[in-house]
């Protein structure tokens, strides 16, 4: 990040970004989405300092050791230009929303408007055209691709207008969301974590059972609920609902409501399967050991809590789109079948 801070030749500025899309030492052992998120985490910490900087030089006060460095670095929007020249198709196509997303949540977090309107008009746009092409060209098999994509969308969602958020490639980012929610390894991994953490359920005495931190479901679970894209489950499921009523294919609403159902259906089966399930609430202290009902119960608790109002959150949306939409709300099709609905149609 200070690199990009320091360098004072916008061409220097471009190759650095270029070469940071395809540096092998950050992308060639790759640790998940943890490696996007602080590729994504440069970009947006250099937009915040180099704002504070032009705050500082505006207000005649310099943040820098050396006054001579404060007065000859690259201007911000000259410098935002520079930045984004260097997202070419020398890289990977999934690396360039990490990078446009970290400069918009780093901008957009700010309380003022520092980049002029067409220049920010220009950044959401890159922002979106990137996402579609990334999308596009990861689709449906390159896993770890549409996961960058997901990411930066779910951060920088929020920090697109209406008009440009009206340009995202819907029909194909749906499915890319609810696989990438449900199923994917940073994911929900379609619910299996509760049968493996049955398998660790163990009787530690004549009354008491245990499940230990030390387990490897439990760390399992543990990394689903702090991993990049769960503790943002909240916001996803927004994003998710919102593409939703977003979709032009009225099926593709119908197949994410049979995938959520489906992956409720495997979540409860999973649950009754687990020996957890035959232990009432007040019969915890009477069978379960210290450990698991203070610290991995009460974490597991978290993430099927966080599960369940990201559902409730999607179905909702689900319901609210079929009822203004003909082909979904007529008696004969599936999602009546799934859910009811009255013999009027829309």
């Amino acid at each position: 990040m200070s690199l990009l801070l320091s360098l004072n030749n916008p061409l220097n500025v471009n190759l650095l970004t270029g070469q940071l899309l395809s540096a092998p030492a950050i992308w060639a052992k790759p640790d998940g989405l943890r490696t996007a998120l602080s590729f994504m985490g440069v970009f947006h910490s250099a937009a915040i300092k180099y704002v504070e900087r032009e705050r500082a030089a505006k207000n005649g006060k310099s943040t820098l050791v050396t006054p001579s460095t404060f007065e000859s670095h690259i201007p911000f929007e000259e410098w935002i230009r520079t930045v984004t020249k260097g997202v070419d198709e020398n890289s990977q196509r999934s690396h360039h929303p990490l990078v446009f997303g970290g400069l918009l949540i780093g901008i957009g977090s700010q309380d003022e408007d520092i980049l002029s309107s067409r220049l920010g008009v220009a950044l959401q746009s890159a922002f979106v055209k990137a996402t579609n092409l990334a999308i596009q060209e990861g689709y449906p098999r390159d896993e770890s691709s549409l996961l960058e994509v997901v990411l930066a969308l779910n951060h920088a969602f929020t920090y697109l207008s209406d008009l440009e958020r009206s340009k995202l490639d819907y029909d194909r980012l749906l499915p890319v969301l609810m696989n990438s929610m449900l199923h994917f390894p940073d994911g929900l991994m379609s619910g299996y974590f509760l049968g493996a953490a049955d398998g660790d359920l163990r009787q530690v005495s004549s009354k008491f059972f245990n499940w230990s931190k030390g387990s490897g479901s439990y760390r399992q679970v543990e990394r689903i609920l702090t991993g990049p894209l769960i503790s943002n489950l909240g916001p996803l499921s927004r994003l998710v609902a919102h593409t939703l009523q977003q979709v032009h294919d009225p099926w593709l609403v119908l197949s994410a409501v049979e995938d959520l159902a489906d992956f409720s259906r495997r979540l409860l089966t999973q649950w009754r399967q687990n020996k957890l399930s035959e232990i009432d609430t007040s019969e915890e202290g009477m069978f379960l050991h210290e450990e698991a009902r203070r610290e991995t119960l009460p974490t597991l608790w978290r993430l099927l809590r966080a599960t369940l109002f990201a559902v409730v959150i999607i179905l909702r949306s689900a319901v609210g789109r079929t009822v203004g939409d003909g082909v979904l709300a007529s008696t004969d099709s599936k999602f009546c079948l799934i859910f009811g609905c009255s013999t009027r149609t829309v």
